[in-house]
């Protein structure tokens, strides 16, 4: 979200928050005292030490420094209206939500944690307890944990309905309409990562399975740059073919970073060809080396491949092609992957077997 809009936002609210204090104050009656000025001045001027410097950082500091200013600008209340107690940070957290990422989260509870011990000690009207501040910051972080599970929904939802999801559809499609051979092939190989990479992720594996999905379905993208006729050609490759086919990888990372997906995606599209023994392509990567997402993509990308029918060759069963990369475990596919997808085959087998699997599947993001 622009930082304009949002400083805008909180001088508005800060605002409204001066206008409520005159109009109740002269409404009651009210003498005008120290304690009226000071909560006055914090309401209209909280937000002016953000306000003059942000322009000279750049867009992630600046989060942080609004973040921290809105602190303070609790932290000044709290100090001129005690009795407002805790609730005047509950509303920093909301800001918070806007930036998307979880350490800002935790940036918000540490500084609110920080303010609201110091207040307390420097104010003379406060007293100090232990067992009263643990249970206020407990709630505290309760709150903002909702709102980080709030942000993280807010983000996917976000994804999967913007322009960012459309293009992927498009290029989808693209790769698709290029390759007759291969119609259905990219969606089934997202399907199988992201079944495969939801079981590694239950052995402890960190894995953004958003992520692994759009990595996935874009995994061939490249073959967008690869001439028609080598990939719909009736029968073998030859040498020079081959040569040509290799390329796609190379060129998927390329256009990957082009649209501004994020690294590991282009890393997954640049290296899915890549062999645990380090024969594969396009980089001859060890085992090691090999982004995992990469190496997910590898043995359902060959899994779907086998159980497909080529222009050269009919389909295997989905049982010899689970053998084969079986019989290629430590050489071309990693080995603990290899059983984590022989603990998922059943699943698939049965799909298989009652026919479950539709090659004309719409592209889904589900």
């Amino acid at each position: 979200m622009n930082m304009k809009k949002i400083l805008k936002s909180a001088w508005i609210a800060s605002g409204i928050g001066a206008l409520t204090l005159v109009v109740l104050t002269l409404s009651l009656d009210t003498k005008l005292n120290g304690e009226f000025y000071l909560i006055l001045s914090v309401l209209l001027f909280g937000f002016l030490p953000f306000t003059l410097l942000h322009k000279y950082f750049d867009a992630n500091l600046q989060n942080y420094l609004f973040l921290l200013n809105g602190t303070l600008f609790a932290a000044a209340l709290y100090y001129a209206a005690p009795f407002l107690g805790i609730k005047l940070f509950f509303f920093n957290p909301i800001f918070a939500m806007l930036f998307k990422k979880s350490r800002y989260f935790i940036f918000i509870f540490g500084t609110s944690l920080a303010a609201y011990l110091a207040v307390t000690l420097l104010q003379p009207e406060l007293s100090f307890s232990l067992s009263l501040t643990i249970v206020h910051f407990s709630i505290f972080l309760a709150y903002i944990l909702i709102l980080q599970f709030v942000a993280r929904v807010m983000t996917q939802y976000e994804k999967r309905n913007s322009l960012y999801t459309k293009t992927m559809r498009a290029l989808v499609m693209a790769i698709e309409a290029k390759d007759v051979y291969t119609q259905g092939h990219s969606v089934r190989v997202s399907d199988y990562s992201v079944r495969l990479g939801k079981q590694l992720k239950q052995q402890g594996y960190k894995i953004d399975i958003e992520t692994l999905r759009v990595a996935s379905l874009l995994h061939d993208i490249g073959k967008l740059h690869l001439p028609t006729h080598v990939l719909q050609k009736e029968g073998p490759l030859t040498e020079d073919e081959y040569e040509t086919i290799k390329l796609h990888p190379t060129y998927g990372s390329e256009i990957a970073q082009e649209l501004g997906f994020q690294t590991e995606i282009v890393d997954a599209i640049s290296f899915h060809h890549e062999r645990i023994d380090g024969h594969g392509y396009p980089a001859q990567l060890p085992g090691e080396a090999i982004p995992l997402y990469a190496k997910i993509i590898s043995v359902v990308d060959a899994f779907d491949a086998m159980t497909s029918t080529r222009s050269y060759r009919a389909a295997f069963s989905p049982v010899k092609a689970k053998n084969i990369i079986l019989e290629n475990k430590g050489t071309q596919f990693d080995p603990v992957l290899v059983e984590a997808f022989e603990q998922l085959f059943p699943s698939l087998y049965d799909e298989f077997k009652n026919k479950k699997v539709d090659k004309q599947k719409d592209i889904s993001f589900g």
